[in-house]
């Protein structure tokens, strides 16, 4: 099993809101965090979590998932 991650930007509705009243506008970033059979390429078990979040701080969920299933 190989565990890896990628960022992933939310879009929370238009620009109307921020450009209007003059605010920035706010990025929200999470990570999806993934296992992957390494013989396979299957994806098999996945987590979100924010932007600052290891993956090895990932790595104990995403295996529970995995034996899980």
């Amino acid at each position: 099993v190989s565990v890896d991650s990628s960022g992933v930007q939310c879009h929370r509705g238009n620009n109307w809101h921020p450009e209007k009243h003059h605010k920035k506008k706010q990025q929200a970033w999470i990570k999806l965090h993934f296992a992957v059979n390494a013989k396979t390429g299957e994806v098999v078990a996945n987590t979100l979590s924010s932007h600052d979040e290891s993956d090895s701080g990932q790595v104990e969920a995403l295996l529970a998932q995995e034996l899980v299933a």
